[in-house]
Formats: C-alpha cells, structure tokens, sequence
C-alpha cells in the first residue's frame, strides 16, 4: 500500500460507493433481495471499520460479539465495534466511535474518521447499519467490555483482500439452515451476514481506486 493510502482512501469514500453491487458477492444467492431493501420502521446504528499500521502492513480489527445475550440476535458472531443509534448521540459518527470505545477499550483521541461506507439493512434485526472507516494513529490498546466482547481479531488487510479469501459452506443459524453461505474465516470463526458484505465494500473501494498492493 502507498504511503498516501490514508489520504487516498478518505478521498475515494467521497466518491459514488459500490453498495448493492459489492454486498452482493458475500449474499447467499438463494436470499430474497427484498430483504435488503430499507424499510420505513427501521432502527439505527453504526460499526466503525478501525484500521491501523503496524510496520509495512494494514489490519483491520473485529470482535466476536459475547454468546451470552438471549436478545441479541447476533450474539457469537464475529462483526465490528458498533451499536445502536442513542438520543445522546450528536450522530451516527458519534454513535460508531462511542460504541467502539466501550466495547474495545480504545482511546478515542487515536481514532480518525476518514469517511462512510453505505448503509446496509440487516433484517433479522430490523437495523439499518451505517458503516464508517477509520484509521488510528497508533496501535490499538484493548481494555474490552467483557459483557460484550468476547475476543479481538487484528486480521492484516492483505488476507481479506485475497481472491481465494472467501469460501462457500452451508449454515445453520438457529432453525434455519442456509445454503451457500459465502464467508471469510477468521482463525476458525465465519466471517459471514452483513460484516461481511461491509467488508466486501470496502475492499471493493481499495481495489476499484487503490489497487491491490496492501
């Protein structure tokens, strides 16, 4: 990666995203689109996608969600720092950096936006998710909120942006099973739903206008 990637990738977030087209790669091809279509009741919250340098290399960081919470629908699965939209929150930017905080500890002082990704619905839980990517000036120190967080996954940027990085499995989620589910592993865990499809974005962006040398 250049060393004006930062500068890069803030200027290429300003420009018309990929969205649909780039989820679509991470979306089983049995789904029903029109779950993925906004509707007029929906909740909000925000992720932020954190990158960081350490040495030559980028990485980005996920959290495996604590299995211990009956009503969260996502408990176990590997996502970002993130949560729901809160009246005190000045806006879903705010939202994603609070949430990061809490959840990872990490001081917010190290934390730089550098612009959104597009919104995605997650209809299992009735959230509209607004993605938005950072980089942080140093490297991360964790002091994770327990509750929630059951581990931290510091993935180099490299190995998500590999071709044969996704795979096809079956899953079953619950009662359901779901059939040709793309996914990413994550030492050993599925990278899988919308995290993944919010990734695929932002690889898609990296690649569309950075090129493939991370």
């Amino acid at each position: 990666m250049t060393l004006n990637f930062e500068q890069a990738l803030r200027s290429h977030l300003k420009s018309p995203l990929p969205g649909y087209a780039a989820h679509a790669k991470m979306i089983p091809p049995a789904s029903d689109t029109k779950h993925y279509e906004i509707p007029a009741d929906h909740k909000e919250a925000a992720v932020l996608l954190a990158l960081f340098q350490r040495k030559s290399d980028w990485y980005i960081i996920y959290m495996k969600r604590s299995s211990h919470i009956p009503e969260d629908k996502h408990s176990g699965q590997i996502s970002f720092p993130g949560g729901k939209y809160e009246d005190h929150d000045a806006d879903l930017e705010r939202c994603a950096i609070r949430e990061t905080v809490e959840e990872l500890g990490i001081s917010e002082k190290t934390i730089d936006i550098l612009g959104a990704l597009s919104p995605i619905y997650v209809y299992v839980s009735g959230f509209v998710v607004y993605p938005y990517v950072a980089v942080l000036s140093s490297l991360p120190e964790y002091e994770l909120q327990e509750s929630e967080v059951a581990q931290v996954y510091e993935v180099p940027l490299s190995y998500i942006m590999e071709q044969d990085s996704i795979s096809i499995k079956d899953m079953q989620i619950r009662n359901t099973k779901i059939k040709d589910v793309p996914y990413i592993d994550i030492e050993g865990e599925t990278l899988w739903g919308a995290t993944a499809m919010i990734t695929s974005e932002l690889t898609s962006v990296i690649q569309n206008h950075l090129g493939h040398d991370v």
